[in-house]
């Protein structure tokens, strides 16, 4: 929900010291003008009311589905859709996860959201998990 975790595995990815992830921070706090507490999704999402709808998958190995989690629990009224097996990226081109994503933009879920404990059943798909609300 912050962003340090993220920075840190991006930085490892590319290799980077600790130093220069620390100059990276910095110059990112220096160009958008805020430091980098203030883009933590969790401490910001209590003043946000938009309709909101986190879709994560179990296995991300990039993002940890903690961090959907959190921010669907500060976020008043989000929903969150849990899949597994799609990983980090095959999230994206999954035709159920589409299909949950066009239908809570069209706005069949915007009163309700999608329910946190009805996206932990492990046997039900995204598409189920959405009408089920």
């Amino acid at each position: 929900a912050d962003l340090v975790s993220p920075s840190v595995r991006f930085a490892a990815a590319l290799g980077f010291t600790p130093a220069v992830r620390e100059r990276m921070r910095q110059r990112i706090e220096a160009r958008v003008g805020r430091s980098w507490s203030a883009f933590d999704a969790a401490a910001l999402a209590p003043s946000l009311d938009a309709p909101l709808l986190v879709i994560h998958d179990r296995g991300d190995g990039e993002v940890p589905w903690q961090h959907g989690l959190a921010i669907t629990h500060a976020w008043r009224g989000a929903g969150l859709l849990m899949t597994d097996g799609l990983g980090h990226r095959r999230i994206l081109r999954d035709p159920d996860v589409v299909a949950a994503a066009v239908a809570f933009v069209n706005g069949r879920t915007a009163d309700r959201g999608i329910r946190t404990s009805a996206a932990t059943d492990p046997q039900a798909t995204p598409l189920e998990i959405l009408m089920s609300v």
